[in-house]
């Protein structure tokens, strides 16, 4: 229970940016985010790059969700931007995606992701991943 609350309580004033072309796959993270006592207010979504960096920009939203690949873009290019804007202990950046030869996980790894989720994921797996992030950078 007090974990749960210390997850709320950190969750709580921070901006999430979900960059997930499928509505299916935004709706769980979404929920997921909403679980944990997020803000619906504070979660902001797009399904374009173009959209994505406008919106991290814009926001700068500490919690960044991005899909590997967002048409002829890719999701680490955002996640490059983010760490422009925060350090890594101040953000979290996750990266989900159907993607998972052994080249895209080592390419993943050394952007500094906190998380790297592939498809397809239930709620629940995503979040113990959510959890455990979250708690490492509490």
């Amino acid at each position: 229970m007090k974990l749960d609350q210390d997850v709320s309580q950190f969750l709580n004033n921070e901006i999430a940016l979900i960059v997930e072309p499928s509505s299916a796959f935004f709706s769980v993270i979404q929920s997921c985010l909403d679980g944990f006592g997020m803000s619906s207010a504070h979660i902001l979504s797009a399904n374009s790059y173009s959209d994505a960096v406008l919106l991290l920009k814009e926001h700068k939203p500490k919690i960044l969700i991005t899909e590997y690949a967002i048409g002829k873009y890719f999701g680490l290019s955002l996640v490059e931007m983010h760490g422009e804007i925060y350090d890594s202990l101040a953000r979290i950046s996750i990266m989900v995606t159907k993607e998972s030869s052994d080249n895209a996980v080592a390419e993943a790894a050394e952007e500094q992701l906190d998380a790297y989720i592939v498809k397809p994921f239930s709620k629940s797996d995503l979040k113990a991943r959510l959890l455990d992030v979250i708690k490492r950078k509490m």
